[in-house]
């Protein structure tokens, strides 16, 4: 791997700390409550978390770094490093009081301080606590480990690691792959990643202590986390080679399956090097809008999957009609409030499809062939498709209906939408004016191509010459 790769490998596992940090500040109350907690504590504690978080930010960025940096003109590098490990205390103290861990304190305090200009001293003065601290902590963790635990759990063991590891090594790659990036290098930098780290000790021994679960199960985690240890250096120094090897022998419609989705991947790509930068504007906007979507789709369901028994037999009893009107009316109301994310979601996937034919036709342009293709991003409707999402949605998700007509229903509605959309794309009847959408919204084709000389990029404007 080049340097690139593997400062993208350390940024995947910082992100990685990041994350286990604030898992371990929203598990550690619920462990201490007894394993659980209800709605309401759990959300107050994820608004603490976060309001605790941005505060601290918001104080980091604009005063302690300040201070720090003018006590430290006025004084010397025992006294500021002193300072600066106070600090820390300070913070995972007031994590404390807040009701999270003090790893969260300690950690934005960390944040705080890499701000600021005498970190480098700071990281000097502190270098040997951390490598004291560092083999009590993994002392302490060997010696709550038991040996003949250890051998009973054996198949747990192998079975922990294998979960990991796999799920672990597919996520890798399937980043790789969406960033763009060869599968070689993915390859091999997923088969580096295959390892547990210090978290899964912390999270453990916090679980341990609040009777979660018992050393039976704790050996077996930390076995794991050992297992991943030895395994890694082997796992890296054979990573090329099992490249090799199963390139050399995967079937062949996995091949062409894989070599198909690289191609509309690589059409992606130069698309969005060939469209304008308000294009590119909008993309990135619709990424990030996709990813929320996806998590709002996913509450909305969520919420009245919860609802369903509850609010029916409520209105039921109250109001009047059966629990089966109730629920079916619920069905409609759960319809229609996930229609417009999913129709929004589905812009998005237009959106998509449009680059994906610039990149096309730009790479046809280059190399002179010319294909009468129908622009298909022109008789996508994103209505009808978000129709069908919502309807697929809907299905999956259990809502105790006995009966299922109301399935049969959506079914049917399921194949109109898409017998509609086929009809579309292939009689080439454009979508209807109505559904044209406003300028400020997610991109559409027939605007993009429409833009002035002044909003292409160069390769565009040398193209068009």
């Amino acid at each position: 791997l080049d340097q690139e790769k593997m400062d993208i490998l350390v940024l995947v596992m910082i992100i990685e700390d990041i994350t286990q940090v604030i898992l371990i500040s929203i598990l550690t109350p619920m462990m201490q409550s007894g394993g659980g907690m209800d709605g309401d504590k759990l959300i107050v504690l994820i608004l603490s978390i976060a309001v605790f978080m941005v505060a601290s930010f918001a104080l980091g960025l604009k005063i302690i770094p300040r201070v720090i940096d003018w006590i430290y003109k006025r004084s010397n590098d025992e006294t500021i490093s002193l300072l600066c490990i106070g600090m820390v205390f300070v913070f995972a103290l007031l994590a404390n009081m807040v009701g999270l861990s003090v790893a969260i304190g300690a950690f934005l305090a960390g944040v705080m301080v890499g701000m600021s200009r005498p970190k480098h001293v700071v990281e000097h003065f502190v270098d040997p606590l951390k490598t004291l601290f560092m083999a009590m902590f993994f002392i302490s963790v060997g010696m709550e480990v038991s040996v003949p635990n250890l051998a009973q759990n054996i198949p747990t063991i192998i079975l922990f690691y294998g979960i990991f590891a796999c799920c672990m090594f597919i996520a890798v790659n399937i980043g790789y792959w969406v960033g763009n990036g060869d599968s070689r290098s993915g390859w091999v930098s997923a088969m580096s990643m295959c390892t547990m780290g210090e978290f899964a000790f912390i999270i453990s021994a916090l679980a341990l202590k609040s009777g979660v679960f018992d050393e039976s199960f704790y050996s077996s985690v930390i076995g794991a986390a050992i297992l991943s240890m030895v395994m890694l250096p082997l796992l890296v120094r054979s990573s090329d080679k099992s490249y090799n090897i199963v390139n050399k022998h995967c079937p062949k419609f996995l091949k062409r399956i894989f070599a198909s989705l690289t191609r509309y991947r690589d059409l992606l790509y130069h698309g969005l090097a060939v469209v304008s930068y308000r294009s590119k504007e909008r993309f990135n906007k619709g990424l990030t809008n996709s990813a929320f979507l996806i998590v709002l789709i996913a509450v909305i369901e969520i919420v009245f999957y919860f609802i369903y028994t509850p609010f029916s037999t409520w209105l039921s009893s109250n109001i009047g009609l059966t629990e089966h009107d109730w629920r079916m009316i619920i069905l409609f109301v759960n319809i229609v409030v996930l229609l417009d994310p999913c129709r929004r979601l589905a812009k998005f996937l237009r959106l998509v499809v449009y680059i994906t034919e610039r990149g096309k036709n730009h790479i046809n342009e280059i190399t002179r062939r010319a294909e009468d293709t129908p622009k298909i991003y022109e008789y996508l409707s994103t209505l009808y498709i978000g129709a069908a999402m919502t309807v697929v949605i809907v299905i999956l998700v259990p809502n105790g209906i006995e009966d299922y007509l109301h399935v049969v229903i959506l079914l049917l509605v399921l194949m109109a939408a898409v017998t509609i959309q086929i009809y579309k794309l292939k009689k080439g009847v454009r979508k209807d004016k109505t559904e044209e959408p406003k300028k400020e919204e997610v991109l559409e084709g027939p605007e993009e191509e429409s833009a002035s000389e002044e909003d292409k990029d160069p390769s565009e404007k040398t193209s068009s010459e």
